[in-house]
């Protein structure tokens, strides 16, 4: 999952047309968005995981470098139509990030 969410981004910045940034710019925005996408998915998990379930997310996230493999399996376990959410969320993301940037170097 991890290296997905590194080739969306990627690609989010390439439709975006930010291919010219400074790679330390680059860098750093790379990580505020996954920052940003992580905290979306992480209220899609909140949302549609069945509370019984979240304690085993805590468990998950306690560690010091969470395992994305395991946080992905039990997301696709537990919460119906998981992939289908996810997609969603990532067309949105998206969205709302092409939009901004738009407007953000039209300026």
């Amino acid at each position: 999952m991890e290296e997905n969410i590194e080739s969306y981004l990627e690609a989010l910045l390439e439709k975006a047309g930010l291919t010219h940034l400074p790679e330390d710019f680059r860098a750093r925005y790379l990580l505020k968005l996954r920052m940003l996408l992580e905290e979306r998915i992480g209220g899609l998990a909140l949302e549609y995981l069945p509370k019984e379930k979240q304690k085993d997310l805590d468990v998950i996230l306690a560690d010091d470098t969470p395992d994305p493999n395991k946080m992905q399996e039990l997301l696709t376990r537990e919460i119906p139509d998981y992939e289908q959410k996810l997609q969603k969320l990532l067309v949105e993301f998206a969205q709302q990030f092409l939009a901004d940037t738009s407007t953000v170097t039209k300026a």
